[in-house]
């Protein structure tokens, strides 16, 4: 565990919850929780950080999950984080040269769906870095925890944005979207104009006079 930031300045302890967070840099080395809730836990979501790119623009890294055995793999990735403030660059929210220097936005949250069952009121749960994660450490400030229900059904007489083009991403390829879901304008635009004109969605049999 990381000692409270000492100065004024951006450091991942100034910007983690509680201002510290656990450090794990070394194969064997883990955090545990248990599982308090008194609900199953099929949903994770890990506020964590693991090195930039030399050149800058992030990595990847597996971090595994175990609940007294191994259950997954979580993807983690830096792609979204460590902007630089270096070289007047203070409070700009894209600059990713390390050469700049002076480092801020450590953090970036990573979620995922227990695979198998889910892990039991009163478990002890672990993210431990094995030998086959790669990246040089990982920074774990926090794990929220959830047992989410099924999801709902569409209504009736909804427009569902798939139908309109959008096109759902479900298995991301670890902080890479998949092209064609990221950028929905064209089909949210293509259902707020089917609601105005209270048009058939495409394929639908036009409605009798």
């Amino acid at each position: 565990m990381t000692s409270a930031p000492t100065t004024q300045y951006s450091s991942a302890a100034l910007e983690a919850s509680g201002h510290s967070y656990v450090h794990l840099d070394g194969t064997g080395q883990s955090v545990r929780w248990t599982n308090t809730t008194g609900q199953p836990i099929s949903f994770l979501n890990v506020r964590a950080s693991i090195p930039d790119s030399a050149s800058g623009g992030g990595v990847t890294g597996m971090l595994n999950l175990y609940d007294g055995v191994f259950r997954q793999a979580l993807n983690l990735n830096s792609r979204q984080s460590w902007v630089y403030e270096g070289n007047g660059n203070y409070n700009t929210s894209d600059n990713q040269n390390p050469a700049d220097g002076d480092p801020r936005v450590f953090w970036d949250e990573s979620h995922t769906f227990v695979t198998g069952s889910p892990i039991p009121a009163g478990a002890t749960f672990s993210l431990r870095k094995d030998s086959d994660n790669s990246a040089p450490f990982y920074d774990v400030d926090s794990v929220d925890v959830e047992n989410p229900p099924a999801p709902l059904t569409q209504p009736a007489n909804s427009i569902s944005i798939t139908s309109c083009g959008a096109v759902a991403d479900d298995t991301p390829t670890n902080g890479a979207a998949d092209s064609r879901s990221v950028d929905s304008r064209a089909a949210i635009q293509n259902c707020i104009d089917q609601a105005s004109c209270n048009c058939p969605p495409a394929g639908a049999p036009a409605p009798r006079p």
